[in-house]
């Protein structure tokens, strides 16, 4: 059970990391973490081992009812842009790419839309200080 739980984290890093230097990063987090709670490196390694990040794709869309991960267009929120009118936006993008002959079927499902907060302004007066040396 321990190590199902090892192997099925680790592939979620897979799903959720999109490139391969962000996946090592987590692994090895996630690897001190088990590690400080009594986890042993051996077991810890065999267990990730089973994983592999080229095999991305593969923990992506599950065999047994083709789950998918949805596309993400992540931007900072603006007041001044309507959700409506990114959203129509997006659709006339997956629109438009859709004529692309041999498009995989994935690339045509609908874009979700994420928004992100823009970093308070202490927290940039906080940073540039910092940089400066005060």
């Amino acid at each position: 059970m321990k190590s199902g739980f090892i192997k099925g984290e680790t592939m979620r890093y897979a799903r959720l990391c999109s490139r391969t230097k962000n996946f090592n990063k987590m692994i090895a987090i996630f690897n001190i973490r088990l590690q400080r709670r009594g986890y042993p490196p051996e077991f810890i390694k065999n267990s990730m081992k089973q994983i592999n990040f080229k095999l991305r794709n593969k923990y992506i869309i599950s065999n047994n009812n083709q789950k998918r991960i949805p596309y993400i267009f992540k931007t900072l929120y603006n007041p001044k842009i309507t959700h409506n009118k990114l959203r129509e936006e997006l659709n006339n993008f997956s629109h438009s790419i859709s004529s692309i002959p041999n498009l995989p079927n994935t690339l045509k499902q609908k874009i979700t839309i994420c928004y992100k907060l823009p970093p308070p302004l202490h927290t940039k007066i906080l940073k540039a200080r910092k940089d400066k040396g005060l």
